[in-house]
């Protein structure tokens, strides 16, 4: 909450506490004094919610890593994202600062080439425009997909996802090789500062290949982190 959402809210609770000596005086002055805190708590909280709003709401995210081969050379990504419009009109949209121990290969967005690409350090995001563009209550279905090159070199590895946008539910999946099954998994909730900490098991199913979790209600600008011992 802002510095000046705060003091908002301190205003009106100071502005009550004053009013507290004329609810004695009589019925109808209570009655009136009760209405004025009730019409001021519902416009800053209407405040409140729309300056929290964004465009965009992910109503679920699921990015899924598929490895190829025993090494961890080889690799695909996969990420299909839901967004509804909350507001106004989207014409693009953008997988903001993918990154990877090895390399990325060439990203395709539902099945076409990014309509734009940047570059900041080791971080790369790329862009889809839209067609049409997505108005109030619009939700579509975009999947990006690329191959991953020498990234799961270890015996304990990770796949994770950064909390950016207002999202309702996250998956992440793991396919392995027959040949090399997951051994052990966990997912940790990790943020900028503070230690990282444990969260529900992850499920690991079909013989040791593959390895899910699921997060709801995910808080946004925390990093859900999916490891596995193989």
């Amino acid at each position: 909450m802002s510095t000046d959402r705060k003091l908002a809210w301190a205003a009106l609770i100071l502005g009550v506490a004053g009013l507290i000596p004329l609810i004695h005086e009589s019925a109808r002055t209570a009655t009136a004094v009760a209405l004025v805190i009730l019409i001021a708590v519902i416009a800053l909280g209407f405040i409140e919610w729309k300056m929290n709003r964004t465009v965009l709401t992910t109503t679920c995210l699921a990015k899924k890593v598929i490895l190829k081969d025993s090494s961890g050379r080889a690799a695909v990504l996969r990420r299909t994202q839901t967004v509804r419009v909350n507001f106004g009109s989207v014409d693009q949209l953008w997988f903001r600062n993918m990154v990877a121990d090895g390399q990325l290969g060439p990203v395709r967005i539902d099945g076409c080439a990014p309509s734009q690409i940047t570059s900041m350090g080791c971080l790369q995001s790329y862009a889809i425009h839209l067609k049409p563009a997505l108005n109030r209550g619009d939700e579509r279905t975009i999947t990006l997909e690329c191959e991953v090159y020498d990234s799961f070199l270890d015996d304990h590895e990770g796949l994770l996802h950064e909390v950016a946008l207002d999202t309702r539910k996250v998956e992440l999946e793991v396919e392995l090789p027959e040949n090399r099954p997951c051994r052990n998994a966990s997912l940790m909730l990790e943020a900028g500062g503070e230690p990282a900490r444990t969260l529900e098991k992850p499920l690991i199913y079909n013989g040791g290949r593959c390895i899910r979790s699921v997060i709801k209600n995910p808080k946004t600008g925390f990093t859900y982190h999916l490891h596995w011992d193989w």
